[in-house]
């Protein structure tokens, strides 16, 4: 017996030796990378990009097999098993707080809608439209988010202005249309600590190793601008055309911008502690890299400045945009690499980067932020029947640009297209009225249908050089039902964020450096993409901007007249209730005179006396 008690001991633990070396290490198939970018904006600011990227090498019809997420790792089993119900092809899904100021933080490193935006593509077009509704199901109680909202009624399909990834680099924006896109957005939906803390679920280390550890809610909401990114498609292997598929991966993204440190001594020096109530405990057992890159060009024309922990080493390319010298200078942490995680000092120490500044740094740049474009919306109209919507585009390059706008109404707003105008001017112009129509080169519009579709349009128009488009049309405002209103319907309802899409010759985009500095940073690092290739896929994937939502008035029922005739008619009946129920249900009777009753008491009462004497 007790050599069998041994012989399964020794069985066990053989057995389990895979197990234990995968505790620390992926499988060989897949991968996972992490990085974070620093950099310092203009006032003080601060602006972190934290981007965790698991990647599976596999062929394009894993996620579909019967196979799927059956001998993962590290990959989300739940991304995967969604992935292989509904046929998903991409998906892409962003949760903003905020609204990105392009003339003060210059590009973002990905795009940046406001509040909430989802757009997917699916595999075949015969379940997309069923799939699409259960994908919006399933990311709504995957995320804690109202994202079940999204119906029928506020979805529509894009057909040039948003397209998969998957074929940007064959420069299909000009001439093919996709079928199988959805897309839809929820401009009131606020994002808070119950969606990061799923968010930060699907990390193969959570929040308790590596950069994971930095997602602290109370300092991240309470910032100036958060937007949280969830985007899944196939890694390609050649990167110019994307003609073969290596794998699959999930990119998790975290855009913030932190407002100036409360400049109690004078100085904007700030640390990871400072910005995140935390610091860099150890490195994610699970990265194959993990890096930690903040901007020091800046740094070289302030005195006495300093990062306060030594990098790793220092990464430096040319980028014509940026000030001083054109050279921009990154520090590099290797959070792999560094003493502090390898043995070589204090264990327990935690990694708290962050520069010092004296005490006469201003906070400011001395840099030109990115001012190539700008977009303004505002609404039109008066009254609460009709209305309109104009959009201005701005060009201040010296060459004409191709542009791509899409705009999604609600189908209570009747749209008329025939009040469509596409006028322009010159910057250089001082009158405005000096102006003339543009035909766009291309339109698509499909008219919304009461409680089915919303109204799309979308059309490519060429940008002069130095001028101003403005895009405008009318609309009316239908009633609803009192059941279709919105939580606070007399605030009004918002229209969705308009979408202008940038397409740029490789000589503009390379002053655009900042939207690619995560891949930039990371080919120069781990080489996995040569700068050459880098810079000729910005002519592939536009720059695309996100106008604000505009508020709307509605004509609206008085919700309260329900509640005011309620409060007046119970109060009358209230009043008038108990002199009438006093008087039908009590019995009245004749009372004799009490003066009488007491004379007569008092006579009683003498001849008793009487009596007695």
């Amino acid at each position: 017996m007790k050599l069998l008690f041994h012989i399964n001991i020794v069985i066990t633990f053989i057995l389990a030796i895979p197990s234990l070396a995968q505790c620390n290490h992926a499988s060989a198939n897949e991968e996972y990378h992490e990085q974070m970018i620093i950099r310092s904006l203009d006032r003080g600011q601060i602006s972190a990009y934290l981007q965790f990227k698991t990647f599976v090498a596999t062929n394009l019809n894993y996620p579909y097999g019967v196979n799927a997420g059956k001998h993962n790792d590290i990959f989300p089993l739940s991304i995967v098993r969604v992935l292989h119900k509904h046929e998903l092809q991409e998906l892409h899904l962003s949760l903003t707080k905020g609204t990105w100021k392009y003339d003060r933080w210059g590009l973002p490193p990905n795009d940046v809608s406001p509040n909430a935006h989802l757009w997917a593509w699916f595999r075949t077009y015969l379940t997309a439209s069923e799939n699409w509704i259960k994908l919006t199901s399933f990311l709504a109680g995957q995320f804690c988010t109202s994202i079940s909202l999204i119906k029928p009624s506020t979805t529509i399909r894009p057909k040039r202005s948003f397209q998969p990834l998957m074929h940007s680099k064959e420069k299909p924006f000009l001439s093919n249309i996709y079928e199988y896109g959805y897309l839809s957005a929820l401009p009131q939906e606020a994002i808070c600590t119950e969606n990061l803390t799923p968010w930060a679920k699907l990390l193969p280390c959570r929040n308790r190793q590596g950069l994971g550890h930095l997602l602290t809610a109370t300092s991240i909401f309470n910032s100036q601008f958060t937007s949280m990114t969830l985007d899944f498609q196939f890694s390609c292997s050649d990167i110019n055309q994307c003609q073969q598929t290596q794998g699959i991966e999930l990119v998790q993204k975290l855009l913030i911008v932190f407002n100036a440190p409360l400049v109690l001594d004078g100085r904007y020096s700030w640390t990871l502690n400072s910005l995140f109530s935390n610091s860099i405990p150890n490195h994610c057992l699970l990265a194959h890299s993990s890096h930690v890159y903040v901007e020091t060009t800046h740094l070289k024309s302030i005195n006495n400045s300093r990062l306060t922990i030594k990098p790793t080493d220092y990464v430096q390319f040319n980028d014509e945009s940026s000030y001083g010298d054109g050279t921009r200078t990154f520090a590099n942490y290797d959070l792999k690499r560094i003493d502090i995680f390898n043995g070589t000092a204090n264990r327990k120490k935690k990694l708290n980067i962050g520069i010092t500044y004296p005490s006469s740094y201003d906070g400011r740049l001395r840099k030109t932020m990115f001012n190539d474009f700008v977009v303004r919306r505002n609404a039109r109209g008066y009254g609460l029947s009709q209305g309109g919507s104009t959009v201005s585009i701005e060009n201040k390059l010296s060459n004409p640009i191709n542009v791509l706008y899409l705009d999604m109404i609600p189908w209570n707003f009747r749209m008329y297209l025939h009040t469509l105008k596409i006028e322009t001017y010159s910057i250089d112009s001082s009158a405005k009225s000096v102006s003339k129509r543009i035909k766009p080169k291309w339109l698509h519009y499909v008219p919304g249908k009461n409680r089915e579709r919303p109204h799309h349009l979308e059309l490519m128009i060429q940008l002069p050089a130095r001028s101003v488009v403005d895009i405008s049309f009318e609309f009316d405002i239908q009633f609803l039902r009192w059941t279709e209103y919105p939580p606070d319907a007399n605030h009004g309802m918002y229209i969705n964020p308009a979408t202008i899409t940038f397409f740029m010759t490789r000589t503009d985009s390379k002053h655009h450096l900042d939207r690619h500095l995560p891949k930039l940073l990371d080919s120069i690092t781990n080489g996995t993409i040569a700068l050459d290739d880098l810079y000729r896929i910005q002519e592939y994937i536009p720059l695309r901007f996100f106008t604000k939502p505009i508020l709307i008035a509605m004509p609206t029922p008085d919700f309260s007249m329900p509640y005011n005739v309620v409060c007046l008619v119970s109060t009358v009946l209230s009043i008038a209730f108990g002199p009438i129920y006093n008087i039908t249900t009590r019995r009245t009777l004749l009372l004799a005179d009490k003066k009488k009753n007491q004379m007569e008491n008092v006579d009683n009462n003498d001849d008793d006396d009487d009596q007695g004497s």
